[in-house]
């Protein structure tokens, strides 16, 4: 399969709830795209919270703010419409 329908598929099983499946083609994605990287970030944030893993998400929201601060190639606007996205999500999950 490839990395597109793989990419697709983590969706639309994460939409249809078979969080077992997502995680399955998620972990299957192997990328060098930025795009794919920060979607996948943002795919885990939302599969954390769908599953009430505490522990998980909140790491995984440190691990993702550490991410775009580094990423060198992401514009100002980029950077903060994400940062803005992550404060919410935590926000919004206590």
């Amino acid at each position: 399969m490839k990395t597109c329908s793989i990419f697709h598929s983590r969706l639309l099983h994460l939409r249809k709830k078979n969080y077992d499946k997502a995680i399955e083609f998620a972990s299957k994605i192997v990328s060098d795209d930025l795009s794919y990287k920060h979607q996948l970030k943002s795919f885990y944030l939302k599969l954390y919270y769908e599953l009430n893993e505490d522990q998980p998400f909140y790491s995984h929201i440190d691990s993702y703010r550490h991410f775009v601060k580094n990423d060198k190639l992401l514009s100002e606007n980029s950077r903060e419409y994400i940062m803005n996205y992550i404060l919410f999500s935590k926000n919004f999950s206590t």
